[in-house]
């Protein structure tokens, strides 16, 4: 049944979204839930920033090809109540990735840019039902401007 799901939600996308690697980044809407990050959370989460950023993996369990999203919460420097925003980064159109190597997850400081996270992922392909080799994307995080922009 999972396939099946994952076959007819990939028939409604734009195949060239998956098959380009695409990182996008949007608003979490449902994704910023406790509830999506996986079990272990020590295994799914992590900060920077002496923890005014914390990343994680959400599993959004449907479509099944493509659960995997990165998770940022971040400062809002416009929020006078000291909120944090929260950013989607995916393949697009809130479509995830097959899989997000989260052990593998490393980050570099540039005081004139900011932090870059690379995150490896991989695409599901539909030709094969498999999920396939990893590649690496990037976000530059910008706290000073409370932004995260694709690299």
């Amino acid at each position: 049944m999972r396939k099946f799901l994952a076959a007819a939600a990939l028939a409604a996308l734009a195949t060239p979204v998956l098959a380009q690697g695409q990182v996008t980044v949007s608003q979490c809407d449902w994704l910023e839930s406790a509830r999506v990050i996986p079990e272990p959370w020590e295994r799914h989460t992590t900060t920077f920033y002496n923890g005014q950023v914390r990343i994680y993996v959400a599993d959004s369990i449907e479509p099944a090809c493509c659960w995997a999203h990165l998770v940022i919460l971040l400062p809002d420097p416009d929020s006078e109540l000291g909120e944090r925003k929260c950013v989607a980064v995916n393949g697009g159109n809130m479509m995830g990735y097959g899989d997000i190597d989260f052990a593998r997850i490393e980050a570099s400081y540039d005081p004139a840019e900011g932090l870059t996270i690379r995150f490896p992922y991989a695409l599901y392909i539909p030709e094969t039902g498999e999920t396939g080799p990893f590649t690496e994307g990037r976000v530059l995080i910008d706290l000073s401007r409370g932004s995260v922009t694709p690299r």
